[in-house]
């Protein structure tokens, strides 16, 4: 027990900082060290149909899990969630090793698979080693 105890404490110390949080749109490079997370949040709104996806990253960044919407709070009786406000997709992604490259998100209906995003965006990412 007091082994694993040990291997525990030494990967929590020897465990990359915390994420880096990015508001898109952003013309930045986002520098990460293999093993650091970067979460990019965008607005949107699945309302209208549209929703946030992935359409290409680099090979050696990782997505982590799916993308998260939070919606916006918003002034109402009771203060209760109204129906059709926005908020942000929440992508997390992880430096698995060295690259540099862009993560390309597009905003479609996926269900219209022969029609262009209405909106794209584009992040450059360096990863590098500690």
């Amino acid at each position: 027990m007091r082994l694993f105890l040990a291997c525990l404490a030494t990967v929590v110390l020897a465990a990359p900082s915390d994420a880096v949080r990015i508001n898109l749109p952003t013309d930045r490079t986002i520098d990460l060290f293999v093993g650091q997370k970067v979460e990019l949040t965008i607005a949107g709104n699945p309302t209208t149909g549209y929703k946030w996806s992935v359409a290409s990253m680099p090979e050696g960044v990782t997505q982590v899990g799916e993308s998260v919407y939070v919606q916006d709070p918003a002034d109402s009786p009771g203060g209760r969630p109204l129906v059709g406000v926005g908020g942000r997709f929440i992508f997390t992604f992880v430096g698995s090793k060295v690259t540099e490259g862009s993560i390309k998100l597009v905003y479609t209906r996926p269900w219209e698979k022969d029609t262009p995003p209405i909106q794209t965006a584009d992040v450059k990412v360096r990863v590098t080693a500690r």
